[in-house]
C-alpha cells in the first residue's frame, strides 16, 4: 500500500483519446517532395497520413539507403528518453536491440540528469554513479543520527514522484517527515523557496543561480581558518588537501575564498555565510546536492566541491551525514529497499564505436568530423544522415533549443516513434 501516493497517472485515460494523440503514421510533405532530403522546413511543414504498410516501406528503404551509402555510423539512434512500460517495452532498449541487429549505430552515453557525476565520481570516490546511489545514507538512518541537512538546490517533492522503471511505494516525503519529526534541521540553498516542502520549515537562503561552488568554497575557508575541519578524515581518506587549502586561502592566486568574496558572487550576506559555517561546524551535517546543479556551465564544480566539503566535515560513510547526490531528485534515493536484478531482453552488441555524451547532440550535428574531448579521450563527431528516436523528446530537456532547431534541419531523414504530437514529433 502506497501511503504517499501521487496524482501522476490520473490523466492517462484522457491522454489516450486526447486531440494530440497520433492515431496512424504520418510523413512530412517536404520530405516526400524532396525524395528523402532535408529541405530546412522541419517543424513548420504539413504532415500527410499514410498506412502502416507505407510507413514500414518508407522507413526500411531509408534505413537501408543510409546504411549502404554512408555506413551504420551515419545513423544516430541514441534515442534518449524515459518511455517505459515495463522492461520489455522500454523504448531505448528496443531501439538498441533493433539497430544492433541492423549492424550498429552511433550512440549516446550517460544522462542529462547527472552526466557530470557519471564522469567524475569514479575519479573522485572510486565508485560509479549507480553504485553511489545504491550506497546513499537512508532516510531512516539520517533521522536517527543526522542533525542538519544542507540542501544545495533544494529537495522539491515533485521530482520524487517518479523513478526509472516505476515506483511501487513513494518514500521520499515520508523520509523527510521522519527526519523533521526527529529534529533534523533543513536549510534550502536555492533561488526558489518551493524547492523545499513547507512542512520542513526550512531556512531559506536565496542564492544567485550557478554560484553554489563559491558558497561552498567560502564555507571551506571558514573551516580551515577556524581549524575546524576533520584532519583525521582528511589525512586518512583523501589526497591533495594541502593544494586545495592553498587555493582557498589565496596562496595560489592572491584571492582568498572568504565569505566577503563569496557574498559578491552569490548575493548571500556575509553574516549568513558565517552562520552557515558555524552550523556545519557544530552539527552532524549532510551535504545534499541536487541533480540540477550539474546541468549548467562547469556543472562538475559543485559536485566535486560538495564532496570536498563533506570530507572536511568527516561524516562520509556514517549515518550522521556525508554527502548525497539526488535526494528527492527521484523517489529511490535514500530508500531502504533491497533491489533485485531483473531480466531484460538481450540487446546484442553495437559494432559501431562512435558515440557522444548525450547532451552533445547539437554539437554533433553542427560539427561532423570534428574532434572533441570527453573523459580524457579524443573523440570524433560522426556525420549523421539519419536520426531514429523512440521514447523521448530532446526538445523538452535539451539546452539552447534555438541551436537544436537549426541543427535538427541537417540530417536527411528523422524517424520518430511517438504517440502524441509533441515538439519532437512535429
Amino acid at each position: 500500500m502506497d501511503s504517499s501516493p501521487t496524482e501522476f497517472g490520473l490523466g492517462l485515460a484522457d491522454a489516450a483519446i486526447d486531440n494530440l494523440r497520433i492515431t496512424q503514421p504520418h510523413v512530412r510533405k517536404g520530405w516526400l517532395d524532396n525524395q528523402g532530403k532535408s529541405d530546412g522546413k522541419r517543424g513548420q511543414d504539413d504532415f500527410i497520413p499514410i498506412s502502416w504498410d507505407e510507413a514500414f516501406e518508407l522507413a526500411s528503404k531509408e534505413l537501408l539507403k543510409t546504411k549502404n551509402a554512408y555506413g551504420n555510423s551515419a545513423i544516430y539512434a541514441g534515442s534518449y528518453g524515459w518511455a517505459s512500460a515495463g522492461r520489455f517495452h522500454h523504448a531505448k532498449s528496443q531501439v538498441n536491440r533493433f539497430f544492433n541487429l541492423f549492424g550498429g549505430f552511433s550512440s549516446s552515453f550517460q544522462s542529462y540528469s547527472y552526466a557530470a557525476a557519471q564522469t567524475l565520481l569514479p575519479h573522485i570516490i572510486g565508485l560509479d554513479l549507480y553504485s553511489t546511489l545504491e550506497e546513499h545514507t537512508t532516510w531512516d538512518a539520517l533521522s536517527e543520527e543526522c542533525e542538519l541537512i544542507l540542501m544545495f538546490g533544494g529537495m522539491p517533492l515533485k521530482n520524487s514522484k517518479v523513478s526509472a522503471g516505476g515506483v511501487g511505494k513513494h518514500i521520499t516525503k515520508l523520509g523527510m517527515k521522519k527526519c523533521f519529526d526527529k529534529g533534523v534541521e533543513f536549510i534550502n540553498i536555492s533561488p526558489l523557496i518551493d524547492d523545499a516542502p513547507k512542512f520542513l520549515k526550512a531556512k531559506q537562503v536565496p542564492i544567485r543561480p550557478n554560484t553554489d561552488t563559491a558558497l561552498m568554497l567560502a564555507l571551506a575557508y571558514m573551516l580551515i581558518n577556524n581549524n575546524s575541519y576533520d584532519k583525521d578524515f582528511i589525512n586518512k581518506y583523501t589526497v591533495g588537501f594541502d593544494s586545495f587549502a592553498d587555493y582557498v586561502l589565496g596562496k595560489k592566486n592572491n584571492q582568498e575564498c572568504s565569505p566577503s568574496w563569496a557574498s559578491k558572487i552569490t548575493n548571500i550576506p556575509v553574516n549568513t555565510i558565517n552562520e552557515l559555517a558555524d552550523k556545519i561546524i557544530t552539527k552532524k551535517t549532510m551535504i545534499s546536492l541536487s541533480w540540477s546543479l550539474q546541468r549548467a556551465s562547469r556543472g562538475e564544480q559543485p559536485l566535486w566541491m560538495g564532496i570536498t566539503l563533506a570530507a572536511m566535515l568527516g561524516h562520509i560513510g556514517t549515518a550522521s551525514g556525508g554527502f548525497g547526490f539526488g535526494y528527492s531528485s527521484v523517489n529511490s534515493t535514500g530508500d531502504s529497499f533491497h533491489k533485485l536484478p531483473w531480466q531484460s531482453l538481450p540487446q546484442g552488441k553495437n559494432k559501431i564505436k562512435d558515440f557522444i555524451p548525450v547532451a552533445r547532440v547539437t554539437d554533433m550535428l553542427e560539427n561532423p568530423g570534428r574532434e572533441f574531448d570527453y573523459d580524457g579521450q579524443k573523440l570524433i563527431y560522426p556525420d549523421i544522415k539519419l536520426i531514429y528516436w523512440a521514447g523521448g523528446n530532446p526538445f523538452h530537456h535539451h539546452q539552447d533549443l534555438n541551436r537544436l532547431v537549426k541543427a535538427w534541419q541537417k540530417p536527411n531523414t528523422i524517424i520518430v516513434n511517438e504517440i502524441w504530437w509533441n515538439s519532437q514529433a512535429r
